[in-house]
């Protein structure tokens, strides 16, 4: 009996809620209603004409101004050309930057090479500061810039890294100071290099 009693008192709160909601609805229809009432009184046209469904003739012509001339289809397909050119052009400067930065830090390591090889530098710390350190960490930070384009880069960047790899390990490691803080910031920019194209720069450093 209780079951029964439940399931009454259910379906009558659900009748209830049905019925808010047509009266919800008949409400909204009616605006919509008056709304196209009053339209089609500003527009001079019966409200029966205004709210008719259109002729086969009327959707055919609609659909007719709605194509676009062949003077509005060049202009759309130039627009599109242009996006692509500027967004080619953007990619071509963010790569032409990151080859720049590469080609810095090898000219910084070559610089460090000949001063090794000659006289030691005063300031080793001074300098892997303000040469390799500074070079390696661009190169990493434009990193994603390359990978967009890399289509075009790919082997321009292999050649670099290829070169990189060469001078890194004509540098003669065992003169750094380990236990100075710009030669463990050093280490951690090539390890980063080698971590994201999988070469070795450094054997062991």
């Amino acid at each position: 009996m209780d079951n029964f009693s439940d399931n009454f008192d259910y379906i009558l709160q659900l009748t209830k809620s049905l019925s808010l909601q047509c009266w919800n609805n008949r409400q909204e229809t009616s605006k919509i209603e008056q709304l196209l009432k009053r339209l089609a009184k500003q527009s001079l046209i019966p409200y029966e004409q205004y709210i008719a469904e259109p002729t086969p003739e009327a959707r055919k012509e609609y659909e007719k101004l709605s194509e676009l001339t062949e003077e509005e289809r060049l202009v759309t397909e130039n627009y599109k050309l242009i996006y692509h050119i500027q967004q080619q052009e953007y990619l071509n400067t963010k790569l032409w930057t990151l080859i720049t930065q590469i080609n810095e830090l090898l000219i910084s390591i070559r610089t460090f090479i000949v001063e090794q090889k000659s006289v030691r530098p005063e300031n080793e710390s001074e300098f892997l500061q303000n040469n390799v350190i500074s070079s390696t960490s661009k190169v990493a930070d434009n990193r994603q810039a390359l990978l967009l384009a890399k289509e075009h880069s790919k082997e321009t960047l292999n050649l670099l890294l290829a070169e990189l790899k060469v001078t890194c390990s004509e540098i003669d490691w065992e003169r750094i100071p380990r236990e100075s803080r710009e030669f463990e910031r050093l280490r951690s920019r090539l390890t980063k290099i080698e971590k994201m194209h999988n070469i070795t720069l450094v054997p062991n450093i």
